[in-house]
């Protein structure tokens, strides 16, 4: 309790005992009993006559947490360090209103990347008190971070209404989901991608919770869904499960019309002016190749309603015939020998594939470009079967495998280009070694116990002024041998600075808005690279516009065929898998539209190590995303690394300023190297995320021509 028991206008701290009437008084407030008082009689309680100005401690709400900052998922401790007595707590971690936790000292967990303010309110009978501290905690994400999301195939409509929702949530599956479609606490759903129909007219806020190994992530999105009274109103609307395909080819149409019914159909599947059926939902073959508008008409007590579909059903003429033909990799090699082959096949897709690789009459693998290894020394011959709609093809290649015996333990040697000269110094070195292939190489162009390359015949530049040892380690099967030359290569100093630059490059398919930054790169005389994802959608306006940045001196580069997550896609399938399915096909369908990509970006920056070697046959470089302004992000030039990183410039995306980027540059230039950067899609102004100002650009520009920094394609560091 609480009285001014000293005459100075502020409260002091006292405790009553009823055992003997005295109060014991704090009022120097440092916890030790500096006055006793006593009133009435030994057993006597205190009254408001005994005790003047008693009153509650006043309440002041103070807090601090054990950290502010971390990648999400992340678990923040608060403590209570407020003043007062007889306190109640709402802690809100979020500042949305909505009270969180109404313990002394709570715990919180942050799923989502951002940044959060946070507010303890306490209360007691003195009235009460808030601390709010603004932008307290500081949430990053990673590429684990859960984030729950959805849409819906309609959001209004007149009751009875079907809808259909699709899961858009993002993170590292596999997913377990929870939907509440009217948000009354109720699990309606646990599919991914739930159908449910509303009744009712009413407002629908839905809810989706989605769980992974790692979090739970929730989504609710208000007043989502508007179901109004059915007015009887028909729309008459369809779908198909396909819409192209080869003849003949059998769809199945399916209603999706609205109104009172009972409705009558009439279906006119080529638009002719003939009714070809009146099911509800019918299937029809087209039999001749062309293109194909579908009409439907639905009738029921109140009108008539018509949904026609111009050009909605495209058939292809009848397929062609295989004519299996292949290659491989190499055609002989020590055992075990594994082999890589291409298949070269023609005809009609869809194509199954038979792989026999001893013509044993056993089917070895069903892959389009399947890999085998040879065990054992002998010649084999090979057979491949290909099959479509159409028919089935054989190619026999008799005696085209040769396996000799155990292969020969290697010899290293080697020699190279140049063994002295001025800083930066590039040197190509030879590999002279002996032995049974294949040969791995592990090269040392320091001696300091790292390897620098794993390439046969390697480039590499020396910057520094010194005298190096070089080391070449080669490997088979049968063995490992080490060629070491001490004070081979003699470098002398130079000027610094020749080689410092900035690679810009602009990820994703943000065709018109790259083509509008022009005047800023010709201007500047720049050059930028940029990496196309997607490409087959493409449409022939922007692939001149492609066509003319390339012109202009600009690199165009691969970023996937389908934008495909690597790290995600591998978890489930093979390497070679991830080659037919997101690269392949990517780098043909570019080079027939004119165009030969040397150098690859990992969609969102998920680099995988095994990918990456396997992509060395088909890049220059492969490039990956980095978060840091540190040496990663720093390119040597020719030192012919084929992976590297970039780092983000897109204005609000990544939280850098202009200032950490004005200090990336400068720093590559003390350090004679490359800054790999990279963005999105170019913005006049009011940039959001992943989204680069013009002026943004302008700035980096202007920063890199104030160093004297040479502006790099991707394809020109060596």
């Amino acid at each position: 309790m609480m009285g001014d028991w000293n005459g100075d206008k502020a409260w002091d701290t006292g405790i009553f005992r009823p055992s003997n009437g005295n109060w014991y008084l704090d009022t120097t407030k440092t916890g030790v009993v500096s006055k006793t008082f006593h009133f009435g009689t030994t057993g006597d309680s205190p009254n408001a006559i005994q005790s003047p100005r008693i009153a509650t401690v006043g309440a002041t709400a103070a807090f601090f947490s054990d950290k502010q900052s971390g990648t999400a998922p992340l678990t923040v401790t608060f403590t209570d360090r407020s003043t007062g007595t007889a306190l109640n707590y709402a802690w809100d971690f979020n500042n949305d209103g909505i009270t969180d936790s109404t313990a002394q000292n709570p715990s919180y967990t942050y799923y989502a990347a951002g940044i959060y303010t946070v507010k303890l309110t306490i209360t007691n009978s003195a009235g009460n008190n808030v601390a709010l501290k603004t932008g307290y905690i500081t949430v990053t994400a990673d590429s684990g971070t859960l984030t729950a999301d959805f849409n819906a195939s309609r959001q209004s409509g007149p009751a009875p209404l079907p809808i259909t929702f699709f899961d858009q949530s993002t993170g590292i599956g596999p997913f377990t989901y929870l939907w509440d479609f009217n948000n009354d606490g109720i699990t309606d759903s646990t599919a991914q991608n739930p159908s449910f129909t509303y009744n009712a007219a009413g407002t629908y806020s839905v809810k989706l919770t989605v769980t992974n190994a790692l979090a739970r992530n929730v989504v609710i999105k208000t007043n989502y869904i508007t179901i109004t009274q059915p007015s009887g109103e028909l729309i008459a609307d369809f779908t198909s499960d396909i819409h192209s395909g080869v003849a003949p080819m059998n769809v199945k149409f399916t209603d999706q019309s609205i109104g009172t019914g009972p409705f009558t159909y009439l279906w006119d599947f080529n638009n002719d002016g003939i009714t070809d059926s009146t099911a509800q939902n019918p299937s029809f073959t087209y039999n001749a190749a062309g293109t194909y508008t579908v009409k439907l008409t639905v009738t029921n007590a109140l009108g008539r309603n018509v949904a026609l579909k111009t050009g909605y059903i495209t058939v292809n003429p009848t397929a062609v015939a295989p004519t299996a033909a292949f290659t491989s990799s190499k055609q002989s090699g020590s055992a075990p020998l594994a082999v890589t082959f291409t298949d070269q096949s023609t005809g009609t897709t869809p194509i199954t594939y038979a792989w026999d690789f001893n013509n044993d009459g056993s089917t070895d693998s069903t892959a389009q470009n399947p890999s085998f290894t040879y065990n054992a020394a002998g010649t084999y011959s090979v057979k491949l079967t290909v099959t479509n709609s159409a028919g089935t093809n054989t190619a026999l290649k008799t005696g085209y495998i040769t396996v000799n015996p155990t292969a020969v333990a290697p010899i290293a040697a080697f020699t190279s280009s140049k063994q002295s000269g001025s800083a930066p110094l590039a040197v190509t070195f030879t590999d002279q070694s002996t032995g049974t292939t294949p040969i791995t190489y592990a090269w040392d162009f320091n001696n300091d116990g790292s390897t620098d390359s794993t390439a046969q015949n390697p480039s590499f530049t020396y910057n520094a002024a010194g005298t190096y040892s070089v080391k070449l380690t080669v490997t088979n099967s049968a063995g490992t041998n080490t060629a070491l030359k001490t004070g081979y290569i003699t470098v002398t100093g130079t000027s610094p600075g020749s080689h410092s630059g900035i690679a810009l490059t602009f990820d994703d398919a943000y065709v018109d808005d790259w083509y509008a930054i022009r005047d800023i790169l010709n201007n500047n005389n720049v050059h930028a690279t940029f990496f196309v994802a997607e490409f087959e959608n493409l449409d022939q306006d922007k692939i001149n516009k492609l066509k003319t940045l390339q012109a202009d001196g600009n690199e165009i580069a691969f970023h996937g065929m389908y934008h495909t997550d690597a790290v995600e896609y591998l978890a489930n399938h093979t390497i070679q898998q991830y080659l037919d399915y997101e690269i392949i096909p990517g780098i043909n369908i570019m080079k027939n539209a004119g165009f030969n990509p040397v150098d690859f970006a990992y969609p969102y920056g998920h680099d995988d190590p095994s990918a990456t070697l396997a992509m060395e046959g088909y890049f220059k470089h492969i490039r990956g995303t980095y978060y840091a302004w540190d040496d990663t992000v720093e390119y040597q030039y020719g030192s012919n690394q084929p992976f590297i990183y970039g780092i983000g410039i897109d204005d609000i995306t990544y939280g850098f300023t202009i200032n950490d980027i004005y200090n990336g540059i400068s720093k590559a230039k003390t350090e004679n190297k490359i800054l790999i950067l990279y963005g999105h899609d170019p913005v006049v102004s009011n940039p959001g995320m992943y989204q680069t100002s013009h002026d943004q650009l302008e700035k980096i520009i202007a920063k890199g021509k104030e160093n004297n920094m040479t502006f790099y394609r991707i394809s020109d560091i060596n």
